[in-house]
Formats: C-alpha cells, structure tokens, sequence
C-alpha cells in the first residue's frame, strides 16, 4: 500500500510537472524577497558569477527534514563555485504556524545556514517560477538562463540508495568547465501552501 501511495503521489506530482513550464531567466523575475534580517532582496543581487540557485523549503514538510544535509551540502559546494545560493520559504503561514517568519529566523539561526533565506510573502516569487512543491531547486546559470528545475536527487530516503544526484552532477560539470545541458526531473515533497 505504502508503494502504492509512492507511486500514485509521483505520477501526480509528474503530470503537474509536465504541465508546468517556469521562466526560462531571472531577469524575468522583479519580485523581491524579505531575508531573515529584514532586507528585501531580488534574485540579481542575490547571484554570484557563475549563477544562481534557489531552493524552496518549508518547516512543516518532511521531505525538507530528509533532504537537509544533501541541501546544505550541495548549498556550500555551489558557494564554492560562486553560485549564489538562496532558500526560500513561500508557505503561508496561517496554513501551517512552522512557516512564520519568526520561525524562519530561529531555524536560520539554529541550524547556522551559510546562505540567504527569504521570505515570499504571498508566494509571488513561487507563483513566478512556478515552484510547487518543498524541497524544489532551480538553478540558473552565469547567462541567468534556467539550466535545471527539480529535485535533489533521486531518493529522499536512503541517500546511499541515490542513483542520480541531479543537482550535484550540475555543479561538478560547471567545475569542470562542461557545457551544462538544460534539464528539469519530477519533483517529490510537500505542496507549497
């Protein structure tokens, strides 16, 4: 039954995705963000040389719970990489009280993230990119162009089980001075609400 509930909730999330087509820049994007110390920011001032990465989370999804090491992980390495790297929390809060931005700053605080983390106040920013669930990842490169929109890796659950680490492997072949190839995969993770 459980594999069942897995499989009926990525065929969804899968037909969603398909659906969906997020700006292909972010220059499209004037929306700005509210950060943890209370400066608005826009995605330009946010990326670093070599581009931008931004990723969705929300404090009440345990798919973000999971994933959390491999996201701060991947986080530093795209610092390492002068891309900038920003998460962003676009759940309304009176939806669930985890995601208010008191919350927000103590997390920020608690778990010492090196990065931004903003606040999408009224999910505009979500809505713009077409984000939908938590965790999700774009990543745009130096051009500002939309290289990957997805997930992390393949497996939220036993991180030694990943057979493809989507977002890494973009990251090692910008290291590597590789052409990088626009790709998105099916996201899985709570609905941004």
């Amino acid at each position: 039954m459980k594999l069942y509930l897995k499989s009926l909730s990525l065929l969804l999330m899968l037909s969603q995705f398909v659906n969906a087509a997020p700006l292909t820049s972010i220059s499209q994007v004037k929306q700005t963000i509210k950060n943890i110390d209370g400066q608005r920011l826009t995605l330009q001032e946010l990326k670093q040389s070599q581009g931008l990465l931004i990723i969705f989370i929300g404090h009440h999804c345990p798919y973000v719970d999971v994933w959390w090491s491999r996201l701060v992980q991947i986080g530093k390495m795209a610092l390492k990489q002068k891309v900038g790297v920003v998460m962003i929390n676009s759940n309304n809060p009176k939806n669930f009280s985890e995601n208010s931005f008191a919350n927000m700053v103590n997390f920020h605080q608690k778990k010492q993230i090196p990065f931004p983390y903003g606040y999408d106040e009224n999910g505009l920013l979500a809505k713009k990119l077409q984000a939908q669930r938590t965790p999700e990842v774009f990543f745009f490169d130096a051009e500002n162009r939309l290289i990957y929109h997805g997930a992390i890796d393949d497996n939220p659950d036993e991180p030694e089980k990943v057979q493809n680490h989507y977002l890494k492997q973009i990251l090692q072949d910008l290291a590597a001075g590789k052409p990088l190839k626009k790709q998105a995969t099916p996201t899985l993770g709570c609905r941004i609400q």
